[in-house]
């Protein structure tokens, strides 16, 4: 009891002269209102998550190997785990027999405490699992349960045939259509419409629903082919980097670099505002910015230049940034070789990587991110965006018209290039 009350900053005599009268136990206690945790509400979620945390490190589960979007993907999956809320999850690739020693402990720990466990959900050292609602299928993919995608598909038909709902009925769809969509995030892009019409999520008065919002449940839906995501997708060897600029148009570069690299890179897309840097050699003093630098040994020479194409009409530099982005991944795709590959880019726009990180925007760039996301599923390319100054993107030239010499692979060894995330080599 004196642990629980110390996690949310108070003390238990604190705690006990809020307390009203016949509410103590005795003079050295209190008396316990509940076994279980009450949830819906931001506060309680957080102090069963702290809480939840300190007990997967008492049980020697190393914060380094977590999967969190605050923290840098782990490099090694050979044991990696998961907390949301009140479920723990452990992964590993070592083999049979890689997650039950640490499960162990973890339940080892969870009765040294008094937890009660929900031993009906344990799931031990299986290919074939649910996570939070998403199916592992034989450790190598991940999906829609076949059950859940079911009643899905028979809720949008039913929607579609009689064309009225509440708006309370089709928050409720759209929300668990959403969530698998967090398995292919600019599939997100597909909603915009059916947003006005569950604006009041409470209201249970069944009305007509526009012809818009319909088909964008039902392009949704069809969508969910997409859903189906492969763990052993490969790294194209190449970092990329895009840019726009408003006084000539777009630019692009790319080097080639070794596909460990990459992943490592790759670690840090979209992690709380980390961004990357080269190796010093600008002369522009670098700006103050929130997040945490990873330094590249690479140069702007160590680039080539892909293309520099000027613009035909004037727009604002973050649709132009958006569509400099689309340039690149149509080059990138021009190959059959770099389909069903991971790839990552740098851009050095903190609005367009927010967007595409979000998988969707309210703006104009919800048009360009429709069409990034048509490109990218319609060839299963999974894109890293990772954010990189203005004045260390190699493309930044290219924008405005300049074209840098090409300088290709001779220089580029693997050796000479710093780890980024101070990840061990």
């Amino acid at each position: 009891q004196r642990e629980l009350c110390s996690i949310g900053g108070m003390t238990v005599e604190e705690v006990q002269a809020c307390l009203l009268p016949g509410d103590l136990l005795d003079a050295s206690g209190l008396c316990p209102v509940s076994l279980t945790w009450p949830m819906g509400f931001a506060w309680s979620s957080y102090i069963a998550q702290e809480f939840l945390l300190d007990v997967c490190r008492a049980a020697d589960l190393d914060e380094s190997s977590i999967l969190s979007c605050e923290t840098a993907t782990p490099m090694s999956f050979e044991l990696a785990f998961a907390a949301a809320t009140d479920d723990v999850m452990i992964f590993s690739d070592a083999g049979e027999g890689g997650t039950l020693q640490a499960a162990r402990n973890l339940d080892a720990e969870m009765q040294k405490r008094g937890i009660i466990r929900n031993t009906a959900k344990d799931v031990n050292d299986e290919l074939v699992a649910t996570c939070v609602g998403v199916a592992l299928e034989q450790g190598t993919q991940l999906g829609v349960p076949s059950a859940r995608c079911l009643a899905m598909m028979v809720s949008v038909v039913h929607l579609l045939s009689c064309a009225e709902a509440s708006p309370k009925q089709v928050q409720q769809q759209l929300g668990v259509q959403q969530w698998f969509d967090l398995l292919r995030r600019c599939k997100l892009s597909v909603y915009n419409k059916v947003y006005d019409f569950i604006r009041d999520p409470h209201d249970t008065r069944p009305r007509r629903l526009p012809h818009e919002a319909l088909f964008e449940l039902g392009i949704g839906m069809l969508l969910g082919i997409f859903w189906q995501v492969d763990l052993r997708k490969p790294f194209l060897p190449l970092l990329s980097a895009t840019d726009a600029s408003t006084e000539f148009g777009f630019g692009g570069s790319i080097a080639r670099l070794p596909a460990d690299m990459i992943h490592r890179l790759a670690r840090i897309s979209e992690k709380q505002g980390d961004y990357v840097v080269l190796d010093g050699g600008t002369s522009t003093k670098p700006a103050k910015r929130l997040g945490q630098a990873h330094q590249l040994g690479l140069s702007l020479d160590d680039f080539v230049d892909i293309f520099s194409v000027k613009s035909r009409h004037s727009a604002h530099i973050n649709v132009l940034e958006g569509e400099a982005f689309l340039l690149w991944l149509r080059w990138i795709l021009r190959c059959r070789r770099r389909h069903c590959s991971r790839v990552v880019v740098l851009v050095d726009s903190s609005v367009w990587l927010g967007a595409a990180a979000k998988g969707r925007s309210s703006t104009r760039l919800n048009r360009l991110l429709r069409k990034a996301a048509a490109l990218e599923m319609s060839e299963d390319l999974q894109v890293y965006l990772i954010l990189v100054p203005s004045a260390e993107n190699a493309s930044d030239k290219p924008s405005r018209g300049i074209r840098c010499s090409a300088k290709f692979a001779s220089k580029l060894q693997s050796n000479r290039y710093v780890v980024p995330c101070n990840s061990p080599k």
